[in-house]
């Protein structure tokens, strides 16, 4: 067991909680190729998901992106160690009554080890709790009364992520996090895509299809099941919102196959002035899903934030990074608040630093197309053709 050898990392104080959950035997299950592993013995050599991350890393005091374009290893590895490190023990600290840390002590074992039921390394698992911990502990530098993890409070005693309760005018006001992230099939293709982010109508589906066909671009669906799974498996966790009950969900978009701006998808489809789910929930109801937005959906989840992450966010496992614009790069996430309750509004822009968002423009991706080729050109004036027939195949009321 891997418990049973020396911790082969730095010995240094900054380490110190993945030194005791190395003796403590929390990395056991915890596969050879799995990252933490791999730079606790310093052999990480690759990262998932390269584009994405660097495409959304802003200039920033240190990064360890070399001058080339290519990754710093050595250093990247050492830098997350440290903050990761430094995250999960405040988080342990935060979490501090028995039931918490016990419950937080199995998702270190269990969750963070990212395996398959083979033993085998899933990054998307991976990278689905380390979202979960970024969010956490943005919330948890916060000086709260209390802070939960995994509060049963929702249908059939479910729970979202964690709690944090602040006292104010005697009352207790609960924050609910809930944190989700996709897990896309990787898109086998080297054609140009294109992807509208808004609901089409089976005219519409049709449209595209054969627009991108007989033009040999790739045709993407939008991801709306996804969404409404995340919708969905939100609202179980949740109690009704109310001025004391604030329902916050966080869904990090960043590893799909759009290398730049992917949350915008996300944000398209819930908001889009044509047939955005949080726009029009009787759309968004009647959509014919295995998985039900339902009623308790609009009733349940005070905000939802898209967002994506950055090479310098994971490094740092700051949450943070998002804010961060530099060189183009624009902040990367959007905030819809559903909650009408004017206090309410207040408290979730002030204990996230967020304004609600109000561009509603549905989406049709790539954002930006190149065209500097013929065959670019092509592909940019079928891009435009698509995005001005967007009335004409979106899914009505």
């Amino acid at each position: 067991m891997r418990h049973e050898k020396v911790f082969p990392g730095a010995d240094i104080e900054l380490l110190s909680f993945f030194k005791n959950a190395w003796e403590k035997g929390l990395l056991d299950k915890y596969p050879d190729n799995h990252i933490i592993i791999q730079a606790i013995e310093n052999r990480l050599e690759s990262l998932s998901y390269l584009s994405q991350l660097i495409n959304h890393n802003a200039v920033s005091m240190y990064t360890a992106i070399k001058p080339n374009g290519e990754i710093d290893y050595s250093s990247f590895a050492m830098n997350f160690l440290i903050n990761l490190s430094m995250k999960l023990g405040a988080l342990q600290n935060k979490f501090n009554s028995q039931t918490s840390r016990s419950k937080f002590n199995d998702f270190i074992s269990d969750q963070l080890a990212a395996s398959t039921k083979a033993g085998l390394f899933s990054i998307d698992r991976f990278l689905q709790a380390l979202s979960e911990i970024e969010i956490l502990a943005f919330f948890a530098g916060y000086n709260w009364d209390e802070c939960i993890y995994e509060k049963p409070i929702g249908k059939n005693g479910e729970n979202p992520e964690a709690t944090f309760v602040i006292k104010e005018d005697n009352k207790r006001i609960r924050f609910n996090i809930e944190v989700k992230t996709p897990e896309f099939k990787t898109v086998s293709t080297n054609k140009r895509i294109i992807l509208p982010a808004y609901l089409l109508s089976d005219k519409g589906k049709e449209y595209y299809k054969k627009q991108c066909k007989d033009s040999d671009v790739e045709f993407l669906a939008p991801r709306i099941t996804k969404l409404a799974e995340f919708l969905e498996s939100a609202t179980k966790k949740f109690n009704d919102y109310s001025d004391t009950e604030i329902n916050l969900l966080f869904i990090n978009w960043t590893y799909s196959d759009i290398t730049y701006g992917g949350y915008l998808e996300a944000w398209s489809l819930l908001t889009n002035a044509e047939n955005g789910l949080f726009k029009f929930p009787e759309i968004a109801k009647s959509l014919n899903f295995s998985t039900k937005i339902t009623d308790e959906t609009f009733k349940r989840i005070s905000a939802v934030v898209v967002y994506t992450s950055s090479l310098d966010e994971m490094m740092f496992n700051s949450f943070s990074h998002v804010f961060i614009q530099s060189q183009g790069i624009k902040h990367h996430f959007r905030m819809f608040i559903n909650d009408s309750n004017p206090r309410s509004v207040e408290l979730i822009r002030e204990f996230t630093s967020m304004n609600p968002d109000f561009d509603y423009e549905p989406l049709v991706f790539p954002l930006f197309v190149p065209f500097n080729t013929s065959e670019e050109m092509r592909w940019a004036m079928l891009h435009g053709l698509m995005k001005g027939n967007i009335k004409n195949t979106a899914l009505k009321k």
